[in-house]
């Protein structure tokens, strides 16, 4: 670890970005160009930050990627990249959930609460969350990432005398819901999660000794993706229909 560098990728939302530390601290963070092009514009821009450091990627000890939830090509694409660069350059990978990513953004942030409350929009008016709580160590989870309404999530998160802050996209839908539930909203600038927070999160892993096996080199899906929703819900059909025919082709 003296003298580790360590690659970090962000793809679940929109805006993508890579970074590069050593020994633990963060020397270039870089966004990528447009917005849901993270399959095309990836590798062109880790080959262009390592070309600036003059580091071949067999140089690096470690890359950590951003595992979800978040949008599904786009975790799919950094954990396809980071196994790829562990077979390849046999970097030690660290598969970091993008709520604590946000999480660890949001610790940093001025006159942050001490429970943190990290929300991203699963669509249907449900979020993607999970809480933590500031300590000396890092943070630590008090309510496990899952998905929620928002009622089950005000109630689980209401029930400490606790001082909370939010953030994450999930909270455009849920504004007044949660002013109204008195926890305060932190600025707009905190709510993306960044390849610098993954960095953050993944030195304190790496240190802890969590580094990621082989078969967990897997995006992080708490919902399973709508293509395959669909076609569970096609498949389950045909298996009705086949079983509402006689053998002989009628119906019963």
């Amino acid at each position: 670890m003296s003298d580790a560098w360590l690659l970090a990728l962000e793809t679940s939302g929109s805006a993508g970005s890579v970074a590069l530390a050593r020994r633990g601290q963060l020397l270039a963070e870089q966004r990528l160009p447009g917005e849901r092009r993270n399959a095309a514009e990836l590798l062109p821009c880790i080959a262009e930050m390592l070309a600036k450091e003059r580091l071949h990627v067999r140089d690096l000890t470690f890359v950590a990627f951003s595992a979800g939830p978040g949008s599904f090509t786009g975790v799919r694409v950094a954990a396809t990249v980071a196994r790829m660069l562990s077979s390849v350059a046999g970097l030690k990978v660290i598969r970091t959930p993008t709520l604590h990513v946000l999480a660890q953004g949001a610790s940093l942030a001025p006159n942050s609460a001490n429970r943190i409350l990290a929300m991203l929009d699963a669509k249907r008016s449900r979020v993607y969350a999970a809480a933590f709580e500031q300590s000396g160590t890092g943070l630590c989870e008090v309510l496990a990432a899952g998905e929620y309404d928002w009622d089950a999530l005000c109630q689980a998160v209401s029930t400490t005398d606790c001082a909370w802050c939010a953030v994450g996209d999930g909270i455009r839908r849920h504004r007044d819901q949660v002013a109204a539930a008195g926890i305060q909203i932190l600025p707009e600038e905190c709510w993306r999660p960044r390849a610098a927070m993954v960095a953050e999160l993944a030195w304190r892993m790496a240190a802890a000794g969590r580094i990621t096996p082989p078969a967990e080199i897997v995006p992080i899906y708490i919902r399973p993706p709508e293509c395959e929703q669909v076609y569970e819900q096609r498949r389950e059909a045909a298996k009705a229909r086949r079983a509402g025919a006689t053998p002989g082709g009628g119906a019963t």
